[in-house]
């Protein structure tokens, strides 16, 4: 598992400057609208080779993301002890924790990430597409082994996203498990989408891989007042149709109050 230990957004701003630039094509104006070029990119993207997304600098013992964010490499021992450290505390709801832990996270990297976005594709962010902008954050989680992602922005409009996470690290680490593990992933994802919503969001992983059954993780967005319903639900042994029918089906939310 990779942690990265976040660093300044101009700092952000200047490694993306250093090492994925090309000179001859990027004028790092910022506009309403991509740029088309043909040709090398004025930056490059998404880029999964270890070697071209990692530093290593031994002589200090670090190592450093494209954008300058130090990482920790730990192993899954590292969340086992974690979860067990947690577990040991009297009242101490584990899922609980690891859920506010994700969302303060996710606070954070989106502060980097507005700057790190506008750079790269010399864009105004609020200009770029919601699926590209998504796409663009969850990526370099993907590149370091925090999963793959699917989003449905389809029942957006009714209050819902929805998210298909496969191959977390939790549950890759805790195997099996009679409740859901992956606290982190919806803290994660309600303090992202509470970022693009300018509003607060909350959510919860509906179904999890590690309850066994279907190979992905399942995580519903929305209000606070629908997450919480939608884990009453879940806890009282509902499954994923019957919170996804009670979700769309339930009584309206107030006029203006969008995901």
């Amino acid at each position: 598992m990779h942690l990265e230990l976040a660093r300044t957004p101009q700092q952000v701003v200047q490694s993306v400057i250093a090492c994925l630039r090309h000179g001859e094509v990027a004028d790092d104006n910022r506009r309403d609208h991509l740029r088309i070029v043909t040709g090398p990119q004025p930056y490059r993207h998404a880029y999964y080779a270890w070697d071209q997304f990692v530093r290593f600098e031994p002589s200090q013992g670090s190592i450093h993301t494209v954008y300058d964010q130090r990482m920790l490499l730990t192993t899954g021992n590292f969340i086992r002890a974690l979860v067990e450290s947690l577990a040991s505390r009297e009242n101490c709801d584990v899922q609980a924790v690891l859920q506010r832990v994700g969302q303060a996270w996710a606070d954070v990297s989106f502060r980097h990430f507005v700057p790190r976005l506008e750079q790269e594709y010399e864009i105004h962010f609020d200009k770029m597409g919601l699926g590209m902008a998504l796409e663009s954050w969850w990526w370099p989680m993907r590149a370091v082994g925090w999963g793959s992602w699917r989003v449905d922005l389809r029942d957006a409009r009714r209050g819902l996203v929805r998210i298909d996470l496969a191959e977390s690290f939790f549950v890759r680490t805790m195997e099996r498990s009679n409740r859901p593990v992956c606290g982190w992933y919806a803290g994660m994802f309600a303090g992202l989408f509470s970022r693009l919503a300018r509003r607060d969001l909350d959510a919860v992983e509906v179904t999890c891989a590690a309850t066994g059954g279907a190979g992905v993780c399942t995580f519903f967005v929305g209000t606070p007042t629908r997450v919480t319903a939608a884990r009453q639900a879940r806890d009282e042994g509902a499954g994923l149709e019957e919170i996804l029918h009670r979700w769309l089906t339930g009584k309206p939310e107030k006029a203006g109050a969008t995901t």
